[in-house]
């Protein structure tokens, strides 16, 4: 503790972009789907975050995939005022502030064959969530791209006491 301080409002933003993908039914002509593993794979991400700029560095420029299991939860993506089973979630360190890359989705169900999608011009920004949403397991799927500022919530705002330049210095000089 820094005696002194003076109060200042700090924004944390993410260096992240939130790349979401959800369903808006999980039933098809097969019966329901259960998404076992997720492959999401992006043409080009950056690999090192500098924190002096707050944005990612060294961008690989092929493609990076991402492998998970089905998400194991109950909770419902809510975007433009609609639920949606969230299917998959990744975090994509940014170089910009934004960028758009191309997205290939697999997604391996319950059926014969992996369910699949290439999207091209995916707008990714950092501290937001971009999320795409449709008929995800049908033949023939409409898919939307929404880009959500879920991120920038007012309650996400935070006082921190920030120390005078004499009183830090006294502080960190031992």
């Amino acid at each position: 503790f820094i005696a002194g301080t003076n109060p200042e409002t700090v924004y944390l933003y993410r260096p992240f972009a939130q790349l979401n993908f959800g369903a808006d039914t999980m039933m098809t002509d097969l019966g329901d789907v259960n998404v076992g593993m997720t492959y999401i794979t992006v043409d080009r991400l950056a690999t090192v975050f500098n924190t002096l700029t707050g944005l990612g560095e060294k961008v690989i420029e092929e493609p990076v995939t991402f492998v998970a299991e089905g998400i194991a939860t109950d909770e419902i993506l809510v975007t433009n005022g609609q639920n949606y089973t969230w299917v998959a979630m990744d975090y994509m360190l940014m170089m910009d502030d934004a960028d758009v890359v191309e997205v290939a989705a697999s997604f391996n169900v319950n059926m014969d064959d992996p369910v699949e999608h290439l999207i091209a011009n995916v707008p990714l920004k950092k501290n937001y969530r971009t999320n795409i949403v449709g008929d995800l397991f049908t033949t023939d799927a409409i898919l939307n791209i929404i880009l959500d500022p879920a991120f920038l919530k007012p309650d996400e705002d935070i006082t921190v006491g920030v120390a005078e330049e004499p009183e830090f210095d006294a502080a960190t000089n031992t």
